[in-house]
């Protein structure tokens, strides 16, 4: 009878948990704004810092669906907050905005090494190559590196690699 007693109850477990995770999935998430919406959000210098970060972390949620608007923003935001431009440089990578890529160059200059780092990332992922890049490196070598990075772009820019790649256009 003991044996019938624990054998009921570890069903009932997996069964509990089985819901739970169903529940989990299934249920809706929070209703997250529209691109257009969240990018005037960071682009107000009026919006608090909290919210600009909050929208620009949206914005990564929204992928390549929100690329006109990661690219507007990016090229166009004027403030100097890792919060807000780290989400916005991943939401680039997500996105595979790779037009933004001379604008993360430009990030891979900047005096945090935590922006450096994420630009770095970011064209890394969309060039498809590793060009020894390190944010933490001194600045003489990560100037060697983004000079090889930016000679690279333009061939695959003159060529139309990035294009082809990511607009699917031949």
């Amino acid at each position: 009878m003991r044996n019938n007693t624990a054998y009921f109850i570890v069903i009932g477990i997996g069964v509990i948990a089985g819901l739970v995770t169903l529940c989990v999935k299934v249920w809706p998430e929070e209703e997250i704004e529209p691109p257009r919406v969240l990018a005037e959000q960071i682009l107000q210098s009026e919006t608090p810092v909290e919210q600009r970060a909050a929208a620009a972390r949206k914005m990564v949620i929204h992928g390549s669906a929100a690329r006109p608007e990661i690219r507007r923003v990016v090229e166009n935001y004027k403030g100097d907050d890792p919060e807000v431009i780290i989400p916005l440089v991943q939401a680039t990578a997500k996105a595979n905005n790779y037009q933004s890529i001379p604008r993360l160059f430009d990030l891979m200059e900047h005096p945090n090494v935590r922006i450096r780092g994420k630009a770095g990332a970011a064209v890394r992922k969309m060039m498809g190559a590793d060009y020894g890049f390190r944010a933490a490196d001194p600045k003489s070598k990560r100037d060697e590196k983004l000079k090889m990075m930016k000679r690279a772009y333009g061939h695959m820019e003159q060529d139309g690699v990035l294009s082809r790649l990511y607009d699917g256009k031949n």
